[in-house]
């Protein structure tokens, strides 16, 4: 969604008319909020079917892989939604201003060395789990820096962008995780109470972001007249 957009981004931003300029704050939020609930929406669907994926994949197998443990799984999931949550302030923030590229360049460097100092850290206390959490953690920082950035050079709120671009998918994406170690998939049961449980997230998340059917049938018509020219 980011890559189809950007070039029309890029030149609201580079307009110096206000109409552009206030039109690349609505596109960006509208981006952000599908982007943050697909995120959110893989992450769920992740942590409820990847380890009866991984054991229908190798049932028939001699040696069998076992799924990963549900920490790492977890690690994997809240570094799926972040990342997905906040691309589209990493992505415009490139090209707002005359430094936006250097700037982001630099954090994006930072970022790696954060998440290689963690890294050598847990690998030394023998933590694999604490590698895949220095990645999040890494990730996370970089995203609240980024559209911390963007939303200095655009003059809009940061807090309310920074909540539901970073801390929203790490609360539900972590309350998740907790939910799938309280309700392991042991039995059809706890299986339809967590995928139902998961769904009803799901949705107060599209409800927290303002995503309603209204918006999805005007994105779905965009996308038609797209596919019909």
């Amino acid at each position: 969604a980011s890559f189809v957009i950007l070039p029309k981004m890029t030149q609201w931003l580079a307009s110096p008319n206000a109409h552009d300029q206030q039109r690349v704050r609505v596109e960006m939020r509208r981006l952000n909020q599908f982007q943050v609930l697909l995120g959110c929406g893989a992450a769920l669907a992740y942590l409820a079917f990847n380890s009866i994926f991984m054991k229908i994949w190798w049932m028939h197998k001699a040696n069998p892989i076992l799924p990963a443990a549900l920490p790492l799984q977890l690690a994997f999931a809240l570094n799926l939604a972040v990342t997905s949550s906040g691309d589209a302030a990493l992505q415009v923030s490139t090209r707002a201003g005359q430094n936006g590229l250097r700037v982001i360049g630099a954090l994006s460097a930072i970022t790696g060395l954060v998440n290689l100092g963690l890294s050598i850290v847990a690998m030394r206390m023998g933590s694999l789990t604490g590698i895949a959490m220095a990645t999040v953690l890494a990730q996370s920082l970089g995203m609240l820096a980024s559209s911390f950035y963007l939303c200095r050079h655009l003059k809009m709120a940061w807090l309310p962008w920074a909540f539901k671009g970073c801390i929203l998918p790490l609360a539900l994406i972590g309350l998740a995780g907790w939910l799938r170690m309280v309700l392991p998939m042991d039995s059809a049961t706890h299986g339809a109470i967590l995928v139902g449980t998961y769904a009803a997230m799901f949705l107060l998340t599209a409800w927290a972001l303002g995503v309603d059917w209204a918006m999805i049938k005007e994105e779905l018509n965009i996308m038609r007249k797209i596919v019909r020219k």
